[in-house]
């Protein structure tokens, strides 16, 4: 078997996947979304996960994760790195990335897209929760717990 360096390739990021959105909880403080996004480009390619971004959209806002609200960020986020993990608020494990929302929801859809700035195809248009997928609120107390 040879081996071949990686090139590094301007590229399209996929689409992420909703996997749950946590719609706001009154007696909790936050909302919560799940979403699977692989290091990969709609033509298959692997990407470089240290050049990638994400946005989380309520309607056509992003949001910024603001330092003072989110206990472990030390500064405002509204392009959020990738692989940004607290094990707190953001938490991610593979592809599938967690993020706790302490901002309650101005629209009726929540989003998440990916962006790579330095590619020219920058940014991907919004994937929104077709549906709210409900949860338990033990399901998402019980990793915040855990963490």
């Amino acid at each position: 078997m040879e081996l071949t360096p990686w090139t590094e390739k301007s590229a399209t990021p996929v689409d992420p996947q909703i996997l749950e959105f946590r719609p706001w909880d009154e007696d909790y403080g936050f909302a919560g979304i799940a979403f699977d996004s692989p290091k990969e480009s709609t033509e298959g390619d692997e990407l470089d996960g240290d050049k990638m971004y994400y946005n989380i959209l309520y309607g056509d806002k992003i949001i910024t994760f603001k330092a003072g609200v989110y206990k472990y960020l030390t500064e405002d986020y509204s392009n959020v790195p990738y692989s940004l993990c607290d094990y707190y608020d953001f938490d991610v494990t593979g592809s599938r990335h967690v993020i706790y929302l302490y901002d309650k929801p101005t629209a009726d859809k929540v989003g998440a897209r990916f962006s790579i700035p330095e590619a020219e195809s920058c940014t991907r248009p919004a994937r929104f929760t077709s549906t709210i997928l409900q949860a338990s609120p033990a399901s998402w107390m019980m990793q915040r717990l855990l963490l």
